[in-house]
């Protein structure tokens, strides 16, 4: 049994923490937990006084502490203990550095929650993608104040960065973005235009103030045309089945459309059932655990998604939006 204990000050931990007791293989010692969290504590919950005390009770920690995560970070590594942080969470480039040479030095796990990775809609549609020319991405969420106090690209637009990096297998070779304040201080929109260097061209939007929810990735290779709903865990590939057969523009089009298609293209339509991604990144932090493999996303990569997201906030920045 993994002995896991959770460091927290924002009330999301109880999620991690309902997971956590349906999980077989981790044994919960109790909770460390500041701020609005406290609230949401019970009086059957194991509570510990510091940071300290319940690392050192430990044999992982999970954190949900944005505040806080760096330091608490460092505490964990430190003393050789495996590290799960929730999101958001934000490093500089030094202590990133930092936390990557703690965490090799320990021997130890340390990954990311960024879940968009195991939305099975997007894991099943993988094996059509295997050279993304284009990529266009939406992710437009009705407001809410809660979504109003952080930040569209480093909460919101991040989880789309890891997956373009993911699909793309690429570095970043230039950004363009720009980012408009309608109801809050910071951007409530987002528009980045990534070039990659494999030579794929990514388009993202995010919005905070969509009247319509929508999360979908499309791309686009030589022979085929991939659409990822991530709300509706659905998604469609379009291909030509002739070998180096290509999709005119024409053909495209009318498929976009709703047009009827030609005997040398095929469409698949596929709908997969909703799985619990918290319960499923625990269950894959404890099998890097156990296992010793390498995490689903590992810092290295959380930390890829997130330098290239300071790098659009840079150039938001930069064109006089605050």
């Amino acid at each position: 049994m993994v002995r896991v204990g959770i460091v927290a000050t924002s009330p999301r931990f109880k999620t991690l923490a309902e997971r956590l007791h349906k999980i077989n293989g981790f044994e919960p010692v109790g909770y460390y937990a500041a701020g609005d969290a406290k609230q949401a504590l019970s009086e059957k919950d194991k509570v510990f006084n510091s940071p300290e005390e319940l690392i050192k009770a430990s044999d992982a920690v999970l954190v949900s502490s944005p505040q806080y995560n760096y330091d608490i970070a460092q505490a964990v590594l430190r003393s050789a203990r495996h590290l799960y942080i929730d999101m958001p969470f934000a490093f500089d480039e030094a202590q990133a550095q930092h936390l990557r040479n703690l965490s090799h030095e320990a021997n130890v796990k340390f990954q990311i929650g960024l879940s968009e990775r195991l939305n099975p809609a997007f894991i099943a549609a993988k094996q059509y993608i295997q050279r993304p020319l284009f990529i266009e991405v939406h992710r437009l969420m009705n407001y809410d104040t809660e979504s109003a106090s952080g930040s569209i690209v480093l909460d919101h637009m991040i989880h789309d960065i890891d997956t373009v990096l993911h699909l793309t297998g690429s570095t970043v070779r230039k950004v363009s973005a720009n980012g408009v304040s309608v109801v809050s201080d910071s951007p409530d929109i987002a528009n980045v235009r990534l070039e990659m260097n494999s030579g794929c061209t990514v388009n993202l939007t995010a919005s905070r103030i969509s009247r319509q929810s929508m999360c979908k990735t499309r791309v686009f290779q030589f022979n085929a045309y991939v659409a990822i709903d991530f709300l509706k865990n659905s998604y469609e590939v379009v291909q030509h089945t002739r070998q180096n057969g290509r999709l005119t523009p024409e053909e495209l089009q009318e498929l976009l459309c709703g047009g009827s298609i030609n005997s040398d293209i095929s469409t698949l339509q596929n709908h997969i059932q909703e799985q619990d991604r918290v319960r499923t990144e625990l269950e894959l932090f404890l099998h890097s655990i156990n296992a010793n493999t390498n995490p689903v996303v590992s810092f290295n990569e959380a930390f890829q998604a997130l330098d290239v997201a300071r790098q659009i906030m840079e150039k938001i920045n930069n064109s006089g939006i605050d």
